[in-house]
């Protein structure tokens, strides 16, 4: 696919290359890794929240990092075992590594990737950048028929706690680069309690029932009065008697919208961002669209830049600004926090998380130190 393509060179220049080789692997995956058993659909949708309550593609790429840390933890067999105690097919995930694998040496072989890259590494950036005048305040009241309007809020923004958080930052970069492997794959839904979603083609769809995003059956609560849009990318949309039915879903925010989605734009007169694709239409601050428009520009021009020549580096204002897009990216958080604490209650299962990765190494010498004691005994 063209567009998961896009998404690996803008993952190399995110210092992000084995989240983007991990993420393509997830999505063009033949099959999905979890499966849900006749009479066991609640108990697998509980376990799928259990690596993200609100994406069913990064549940299981969350899933593949755990299974591939319990591996190096402790045995591949106690990774099966974990694996298959939630719903988990452990072939599947390895087929989805390997896919990831191959993706980082074709990366590697065409330069764009180097080849002392950890698996494990991701690239920081300063919190201390941020765009001027760039406050969402202004985003209110409804749109004409033709679009969607971007809303959000100015309760959120770079410098909050917890912004600096290195799991929150790569997990928000990585919403971003879903974003960017399906642009056009876009949902607003205008209220929490609401079933159905606004799409591009203009059909309201509602989510998939095997999705960790579908309602729940049992009786929700009255509609909440606050009017809290929310936006969800997708991976596919069944229509089925005039009904769209979204699969592969995941709760994003509106800058991952603003930044990575849509294939084409529409700019003013004076240059600052008016639509994505035609149908979503943002309103804020005329600085804060002209921000949002050169951002976008400038991504594109790096993408162009690394996949027209690889061996040559970006320009140095580059740092900067990719230290800004992580920035904003890291603050979207709380604001998507806001939004499932709105969200109908549903089962969750508590599981095991592997150790961090210095007691892998911990326990592998151990078992190296006492294979080797072993080993000398015999010989003795």
């Amino acid at each position: 696919s063209p567009t998961i393509g896009r998404m690996l060179v803008l993952g190399t220049i995110f210092s992000a290359t084995d989240e983007a080789c991990l993420l393509a692997a997830v999505l063009a995956a033949a099959r999905r890794i979890f499966v849900s058993p006749p009479g066991k659909k609640k108990e697998s949708l509980a376990c799928m929240r259990a690596f993200s309550s609100t994406s069913d593609s990064l549940a299981a790429f969350a899933a593949c990092q755990d299974f591939e840390a319990w591996r190096y933890a402790r045995s591949e067999a106690f990774a099966d075992r974990w694996a298959g105690n939630l719903f988990l097919v452990p072939k599947r995930i390895k087929q989805v590594l390997a896919a990831r694998d191959g993706f980082r040496e074709e990366l590697q072989r065409a330069g764009l990737a180097s080849r002392h890259a950890s698996s494990w590494g991701w690239g920081t950036y300063s919190s201390k950048y941020a765009f001027e005048d760039a406050s969402w305040s202004e985003l209110h009241g409804e749109s004409g028929p033709k679009t969607e309007t971007w809303v959000g809020d100015d309760d959120v923004w770079p410098g909050d706690e917890g912004a600096d958080n290195n799991d929150t930052r790569r997990m928000e970069l990585v919403k971003g680069l879903l974003v960017a492997a399906s642009p056009q794959n876009l949902a607003l839904r205008r209220r929490p309690q609401n079933a159905k979603h606004n799409t591009s083609m203009g059909l309201e769809a509602i989510m998939s029932p095997q999705s960790v995003n579908a309602p729940a059956k049992a009786k929700t609560p009255a509609e909440s009065a606050e009017r809290l849009p929310s936006w969800w990318a997708y991976g596919q949309m069944q229509i089925s008697n005039h009904q769209g039915f979204l699969r592969a879903t995941t709760l994003v925010d509106p800058m991952h919208v603003a930044l990575f989605g849509g294939i084409s734009t529409t700019e003013d007169a004076s240059g600052a961002l008016k639509e994505v694709d035609g149908w979503i239409e943002l309103r804020c601050s005329l600085s804060s669209r002209r921000a949002l428009a050169r951002a976008r520009a400038m991504l594109t021009h790096f993408i162009h830049a690394r996949a027209l020549n690889a061996k040559e580096p970006l320009p140095a204002a580059a740092t900067g600004f990719l230290e800004q897009v992580s920035s904003l990216l890291s603050a979207t958080g709380p604001r998507q926090d806001r939004i499932v604490s709105n969200l109908p209650d549903v089962a969750v299962y508590e599981i095991e998380r592997p150790p961090p990765p210095t007691d892998w190494k911990q326990h592998r010498w151990k078992q190296q130190n006492n294979d080797y004691s072993r080993t000398s005994r015999r010989a003795w």
